[in-house]
């Protein structure tokens, strides 16, 4: 009898390489949702440090302290919405492994279920042989 060979042995390899590819790309999701995160609690500090003039100034002076806090504002408003991106971006990457992990894991389990036809094919076939050989030599010894 021939040995075991899943047919779907090349797309099973397949699957398997788009698994790691999702994997590579939710852990690379995960860094970037890490590195945004902490550029937007170090604007956020940023801005908690930048002190609002007091007392009385020149017209000048209140506009551009103004403009200053309100650019140290719209960086931190900026940094949490690239956060934001970054977190849906790790949430579609982990749904694309998830996806890429069942086509795999669907995959693996027809081979199994393959394999232990074949196994039982092969037991089925030996022990035919083995009855025949021993009918044989039951016939031979009467």
């Amino acid at each position: 009898m021939k040995r075991y060979r899943f047919r779907l042995d090349t797309v099973l390899r397949v699957r398997r390489v788009e698994e790691e590819r999702a994997i590579a790309e939710l852990s690379q999701a995960q860094r970037e949702k890490q590195r945004t995160q902490e550029i937007q609690l170090a604007r956020l500090e940023a801005y908690n440090n930048m002190a609002p003039s007091d007392g009385s100034q020149p017209t000048t002076t209140f506009l551009a302290n103004r403009a200053h806090l309100e650019l140290g504002a719209a960086s931190v408003v900026t940094a949490g919405a690239a956060h934001e991106v970054a977190e849906l971006q790790v949430d579609e990457c982990r749904d694309n492994w998830a996806e890429a992990a069942g086509r795999v894991t669907s995959l693996e389990n027809l081979d199994e279920r393959h394999r232990t036809e074949y196994l039982f094919e092969v037991n089925k076939a030996e022990t035919a042989a083995i009855d025949d050989l021993t009918s044989a030599r039951y016939g031979r010894a009467r």
